[in-house]
């Protein structure tokens, strides 16, 4: 956020009022409109770079991270790097104490039917949660066209 844009000028002064919070992938309007190979998916975790710990009373948060698994052959890329990167975002999230946490998209498409993956995502997302959060995935098999 620009501090030059008054726009923004008192959104430190009440982040601490936040209680509901989504975050959505800003690349994924173009999905239909445009080959996905031109499509900069490179920034798909920008939802993870917010600096939660300025978010104490945050109770929902729903992050749409569907530009995780919308890339079309992430074997091609290297994945270490792509998990670490979702690592290091959820790591922020730890400070966190959520009622509800929402996550869009970490286990579709190719990674649906990996048990093993999905629950690695559940134990990573965990720490955020409060003792009765509740935690859910919302995943599609395969992204169609609307």
């Amino acid at each position: 956020m620009s501090r030059g844009n008054s726009s923004y000028a008192h959104v430190d002064n009440y982040r601490h009022l936040i209680r509901h919070l989504v975050l959505g992938d800003r690349n994924i309007k173009q999905v239909n409109s445009v080959e996905m190979d031109f499509i900069p998916w490179d920034d798909w975790d920008w939802p993870l770079q917010v600096d939660f710990s300025s978010l104490p009373d945050l109770q929902t948060l729903y992050l749409d991270l569907r530009g995780y698994s919308t890339r079309e052959r992430p074997w091609d890329e290297d994945l270490n790097r792509i998990h670490n990167r979702l690592t290091e975002g959820v790591t922020r999230m730890h400070c966190l104490n959520l009622k509800k946490l929402v996550v869009a998209g970490l286990c579709s498409n190719h990674w649906y039917e990996d048990k093993e993956h999905r629950e690695s995502i559940k134990n990573l997302f965990q720490p955020a949660l409060g003792t009765d959060g509740v935690f859910e995935l919302l995943d599609v098999e395969e992204y169609r066209e609307w």
